[in-house]
């Protein structure tokens, strides 16, 4: 279990399976799911993750329409009813959907601080010293420490020092 307010490290499964795009979606979304899929870390997406990719989709082919509307109408346009200059619509749209990708881009490793955390299955190997051994419990904390430590092995463990 993580610390509140820290997210947990994704694991890569090391086991790619294939994520074929939803029929009903159109072909720029099917598009977008492909170099999604295709750009991930191998192993990192699994079927769970297809809702949470469904969104990442939607919201960039909604990003993506937004801006065509915003260069094709400006940042701001007339209002329609007094005439004065607002801001566009459409930017309200592309920025809200930017939101949307962004947050799930970082649910699924998308971004360059997601990837950095990501650990391979394998690489989690650390087991934990017993709680029953008699180190008191600054040692257990300092043991639990280093165990969280990405790739700790048993044996770097016991040539931890121990803390008093």
């Amino acid at each position: 279990m993580s610390a509140p307010g820290k997210k947990p490290k994704p694991k890569l499964t090391n086991n790619p399976v294939p994520l074929p795009a939803p029929k009903w979606m159109n072909a720029q979304q099917k598009e977008l799911w492909r170099e999604a899929v295709d750009g991930a870390p191998s192993g990192l997406l699994c079927e769970m993750d297809r809702g949470i990719l469904t969104a990442y989709v939607i919201a960039a082919d909604g990003l993506i329409e937004a801006a065509k509307k915003v260069n094709e109408f400006g940042v701001v346009v007339k209002g329609p009813n007094t005439g004065f200059a607002v801001q566009s619509p459409f930017e309200a749209i592309k920025n809200k959907q930017a939101e949307i990708m962004m947050r799930a881009a970082g649910e699924l490793g998308f971004t360059p601080i997601a990837r950095s955390r990501l650990t391979k299955l394998d690489d989690v190997s650390a087991p934990k010293i017993l709680a029953d051994e008699p180190q008191g419990k600054k040692a257990q904390a300092h043991a639990d420490a280093v165990t969280a430590q990405t790739g700790t092995a048993w044996e770097t463990l016991l040539d931890q020092p121990t803390v008093n």
